[in-house]
């Protein structure tokens, strides 16, 4: 016990106190150097000593100093721009046959979104009986092949007489389809057997194309890039005319479509004397599945849009 003579001495005694209260609680710490989680008491650490003394006679003693560190100053650093070059809005989980609809439940292509998931639109035969499903006349020349600027054209629709044509040109309007600043430019020809056939009798038709082409990119990252791009579309059945769409199951006679694809339930077409020309529109997967390993794996940068396609067929003479 610290023995304090006069009342004068009692702050220093104070001090002295408090010092060997401190120095036993230090010393019943542990030696690992951890003290107890949170939530538990060490075994060994003895409760806390209360030292409070009553000091209401001891007149004004000095308060402790408090804690005189700096907080830390507020990072003022302005930001820096945001340098990030947002891609294309382009999902390739997304718009697919079968795969979740994307924003504002848009599907790709012809698809309808439906329960959230991209499906073929419903078909209806307009057969009061069964077809005949005759094969439309191929051409054996290998069509003339094209890319025009912009948006594929609207097509106007037309009366439709029993007739035979053959696939003499199509055009790829691309200006939508590829990314600009990640593709510099694009370049598409036949390799050699791009041809087809149409017909029309009665209330049926009949409608064949294969598309043999090669796409030459110049990609920015990547470089020149020639690809094959090539499938077959048919199909026929019974049909009837809307407007500028020919509408009906059009794989009720025939199904060649590229794989992924689903058949629509209708196409634009337009008549112009001798001439008939149908749209189709490739989508994004199917493009993509066409191009190479070291692209593919970017696909939904590299594609911004589906690629419509004008069929221009035209009479035999």
């Amino acid at each position: 016990m610290t023995y304090c003579p006069l009342a004068s001495d009692r702050a220093p005694c104070l001090f002295i106190i408090s010092l060997i209260a401190c120095c036993a609680f230090a010393a019943c710490g542990t030696s690992s150097g951890e003290g107890p989680r949170e939530g538990e008491q060490d075994e060994d650490v003895m409760p806390a000593l209360d030292v409070t003394i009553d000091d209401a006679d001891l007149g004004d003693t000095p308060e402790p100093p408090g804690d005189t560190a700096q907080p830390p100053r507020p990072d003022t650093t302005p930001p820096g721009p945001d340098t990030t070059t947002p891609g294309p809005d382009v999902d390739p989980e997304c718009g697919g046959f079968e795969e979740p609809c994307c924003g504002n439940s848009r599907c790709d292509g012809t698809l309808v979104c439906e329960g959230g998931l991209c499906v073929a639109p419903p078909r209806v035969s307009l057969c009061e009986e069964a077809p005949s499903c005759f094969a439309a006349a191929e051409s054996t020349t290998d069509a003339q092949v094209t890319i025009g600027s912009g948006a594929a054209p609207g097509l106007s629709g037309g009366p439709v007489a029993d007739s035979a044509f053959t696939l003499r040109q199509i055009t790829l309007y691309t200006d939508t389809t590829f990314s600009p600043g990640i593709i510099n430019s694009v370049e598409v020809r036949s390799n050699g057997a791009t041809f087809g056939g149409l017909e029309f009798r009665g209330e049926e038709w009949s409608f064949y194309a294969n598309l043999d082409l090669f796409l030459d990119l110049d990609a920015q990252f990547v470089g020149a890039v020639s690809q094959p791009f090539n499938f077959d579309v048919a199909g026929g059945g019974c049909f009837a005319t809307e407007a500028n769409r020919i509408v009906g199951d059009l794989v009720e006679c025939g199904d060649a479509w590229p794989e992924g694809a689903v058949a629509p339930s209708f196409v634009e077409y337009g008549v112009n004397g001798n001439e008939v020309r149908i749209i189709l529109v490739v989508t994004r997967e199917i493009i993509a599945s066409t191009l190479p390993a070291n692209i593919r794996q970017f696909a939904g940068f590299v594609l911004a849009g589906d690629l419509p396609i004008l069929l221009s067929f035209a009479r035999d003479p």
